[in-house]
C-alpha cells in the first residue's frame, strides 16, 4: 500500500475540515433565521477546526520527523555495509562492530550484501545474516562465524582458513576454491554447498552434513571426521569411507550429486 505523504495529508486535513465547516455554515442557513446564534456557533466550529488542525499537524510533525530518522537510519546502515566490504582491514572490522551494536549483523540487513573482497580476519561475525551475500575473495581468516547465516552466499575463492564455522548454515553455499585449512566445520550444515577444489586441510568435519555437497578436486587430507559427519551421498562416515570417490572424478565408484 502507498503510503499517504505528510503535504497530501495536509492538504487533505485542511479540506476536510474547510468542508466540514462550510456545510455547517449552510445547514445553519437554510435551517435557522436565528443569525446571532448561527454566527455564535459557526465561530465555535471555526475554533473547534482550529483545535483539531492543530493537533493533527502535532501528529503530522511526529511523523515527519520520524521519517527523517527512518531515512537517516537508513543511510547511515548502507554506509556501514558499504565500509564492512572494504579491502582495509581496520575499516571493515570497525564497521562489522559497529553493525553489530546497532543490531544490523543479525536482524537480515546483510542478507545479499556486496562484500565482495572485504579485509575481515578474525572479526566477530557471530550470529551474523549473510544469507545470499557476495563475499568471494573476501579475507575471513580467523574469524568468528559461529551460527552465521551464509545460505546460498558467493564465498568463491575467499580465505576461511581456521575460520570457526561451527554450526553454520552453509547451506547452498559456493565455496569453489575456498581457502578452508583448519577451519572448524562441526555440526555446520553444508548440504548441496559446492566446494570443488576447496582446501580442507585439517578442517573439522565433525557432525558435518554434506549431503548432496560437491566436491569434486577438495583437499580433505587431514580432515577429521566423526560417525555423525553425513557424507554427500546421505550415508554417516566410517573409518573406512573412502573420500576419494567424491573428491576423484576418476574414481570407479565416483559419486555426484548429479550423477
Amino acid at each position: 500500500m502507498t503510503r499517504i505523504s505528510t503535504v497530501q495529508l495536509r492538504k487533505w486535513v485542511l479540506v476536510g475540515l474547510g468542508v466540514g465547516t462550510l456545510v455547517s455554515l449552510l445547514s445553519g442557513i437554510l435551517l435557522t433565521d436565528d443569525w446571532g446564534g448561527l454566527l455564535l456557533n459557526v465561530g465555535a466550529e471555526f475554533g473547534g477546526a482550529l483545535a483539531t488542525y492543530g493537533l493533527l499537524e502535532l501528529l503530522i510533525r511526529r511523523r515527519e520527523e520520524e521519517e527523517a530518522k527512518e531515512k537517516e537510519r537508513e543511510a547511515k546502515k548502507a554506509d556501514l555495509i558499504a565500509r564492512m566490504g572494504s579491502s582495509r582491514q581496520d575499516v571493515a572490522v570497525a564497521a562489522a562492530e559497529e553493525l553489530r551494536r546497532r543490531g544490523w549483523l543479525t536482524d537480515g540487513s546483510l542478507q545479499g550484501a556486496q562484500l565482495a573482497g572485504a579485509n575481515l580476519p578474525k572479526a566477530d561475525l557471530m550470529e551474523a545474516n549473510l544469507q545470499e551475500a557476495d563475499v568471494h575473495g573476501a579475507d575471513l581468516q580467523g574469524t568468528l562465524l559461529f551460527a552465521a547465516n551464509l545460505q546460498g552466499a558467493d564465498l568463491i575463492a575467499a580465505n576461511l582458513q581456521k575460520a570457526d564455522l561451527v554450526r553454520a548454515n552453509l547451506q547452498g553455499a559456493h565455496l569453489f576454491m575456498a581457502n578452508l585449512q583448519g577451519a572448524n566445520l562441526s555440526d555446520a550444515d553444508l548440504r548441496e554447498t559446492v566446494l570443488g577444489r576447496a582446501d580442507l586441510q585439517g578442517a573439522g568435519l565433525d557432525g558435518t552434513d554434506l549431503q548432496s555437497a560437491t566436491l569434486i578436486g577438495a583437499n580433505l587430507q587431514g580432515a577429521t571426521l566423526d560417525e555423525n559427519t553425513r557424507l554427500p551421498n546421505g550415508t554417516k562416515w566410517t573409518p573406512d569411507t573412502d573420500f576419494a570417490r567424491f573428491t576423484d572424478p576418476d574414481h570407479p565408484d565416483f559419486w555426484r550429486p548429479d550423477a
